[in-house]
């Protein structure tokens, strides 16, 4: 059982609350829309009011990401053949678990809303003009290949331009290697893939023209982000036609306040949207700047430092800061475990002859005036210290431990442990 799964098994103060919740979406069958929303927006706030659902749990724990995961057909006979002919919704739906491309930014808890691309249709014709013509074929394969054909544009009559199963992911994004890509045979070329769980099937799948008004499908890339009206908007649609699952509706997609984050703020705003972050450069400006002016000998810190040695190309570090006399590299990531050569990229910002701190200033220092071999990095799930001895990266803090400013002082300790 993974960490989402726990925390919401035991950390309810009274399972009455959720069962009570519950009660009203079965209630759904016999009242209105509006009248069937209007109760159960009434029971989560009476819930709320008597402690059984504490209202952080709802933006904090329940607060989530959303995207839609849009498949294609095989494109080439090739891949129709190492599939046995079986389409991708049928992968799909064989299991309550799956392995799935998923965004960089996915975490434990986000929703997958499932759909069949509208044009797979054109691809598998097209393949079957591609066999008629192909006279290398013989009479048998033609068959198998033909009846494969037929079965996918059956099962896209079924499941084509629409969303057909919702899932959710369970663990945190993994990248495949580029020598795994090599050796794929498939037309898509996604690296970045995550369990998926409690994957359930829509008895009534919710077509694109019932929902393109409210989002626009990606022609570009396999993955569209929802935002939290358009998440909400696609649920309400979806639930209108379907009995939804419990951790479906009970869940939040909410966009990170960012305006509302200061120095004063920034570990319970940002903390209860840490795991919203979606870019990079988000997640260092109102997360990491605010940690780092904590943790440091001193406030000032110095980003994308260009940093130089013999043997490689220049590099440029994230941030440099002061630690314990010294200075030490820091680089950001948004998921560890979506960035494969997380250590060849780090390894790059030890030993140098020379780190440019300040451009303007033409601040400049030395591999000696560092950490020996050390490199902290940090994503928005923990911080690590890399050791180029060894070439290690090991977990050193859970940021979800960060709840005041009383815990800075942990994190003082565990960097200042993990560079001994």
């Amino acid at each position: 059982m993974d960490y989402y799964n726990i925390k919401r098994e035991f950390c309810d103060e009274d399972r009455a609350a959720r069962l009570y919740l519950r009660t009203t979406v079965e209630m759904k069958s016999s009242l209105s829309r509006d009248k069937w929303e209007e109760e159960l927006s009434l029971r989560a706030s009476k819930a709320e009011q008597i402690g059984r659902i504490r209202p952080d749990e709802r933006t904090g724990s329940d607060c989530v990401q959303a995207f839609i995961a849009n498949m294609a057909a095989p494109s080439t006979l090739k891949e129709m053949q190492y599939v046995d002919g079986k389409s991708l919704p049928e992968d799909v739906l064989s299991s309550s678990e799956n392995v799935w491309t998923v965004p960089r930014w996915a975490k434990a808890g986000d929703i997958v809303f499932f759909m069949h691309t509208k044009t797979a249709r054109t691809t598998l014709t097209r393949l079957r003009t591609e066999l008629d013509q192909n006279d290398s074929v013989g009479a048998s394969e033609r068959m198998y290949f033909q009846k494969m054909i037929n079965h996918n544009l059956d099962i896209h009559a079924q499941y084509g331009g629409k969303i057909f199963a919702v899932g959710r992911v369970c663990g945190g994004p993994e990248t495949v290697t580029a020598e795994d890509l090599a050796n794929a045979i498939f037309h898509w070329r996604s690296r970045v893939y995550a369990s998926i769980d409690h994957v359930t099937p829509l008895a009534n799948p919710l077509d694109i023209s019932e929902f393109n008004d409210l989002v626009i499908v990606s022609r570009g890339s396999a993955l569209t982000p929802l935002y939290d009206d358009e998440f909400v908007g696609l649920r309400k649609r979806i639930g209108a036609k379907n009995q939804l699952p419990n951790y479906l509706m009970e869940c939040i997609a909410r966009p990170v306040p960012l305006r509302e984050i200061n120095a004063e703020n920034w570990i319970k705003v940002a903390n209860d949207y840490r795991r919203s972050f979606i870019t990079e450069k988000q997640y260092r400006k109102f997360y990491l700047d605010y940690l780092l002016k904590c943790v440091g000998d001193q406030k000032k810190f110095y980003e994308e430092c260009r940093c130089q040695r013999p043997d490689i190309s220049d590099s440029f570090m994230d941030y440099v800061i002061k630690f314990g006399g010294k200075f030490l590299p820091v680089e950001a990531k948004l998921s560890v475990g979506a960035e494969p050569h997380i250590k060849d990229q780090v390894g790059k910002y030890v030993f140098n002859t020379m780190i440019l701190l300040d451009n303007m200033k033409g601040k400049t220092i030395t591999g000696n005036d560092c950490h020996h071999g050390k490199v902290l990095v940090a994503d928005t799930d923990n911080l690590y210290m890399f050791t180029a001895e060894g070439n290690t990266l090991t977990p050193i803090f859970r940021l979800e431990d960060l709840r005041s400013a009383d815990d800075v002082g942990s994190i003082i300790q565990s960097i200042s442990k993990a560079l001994r």
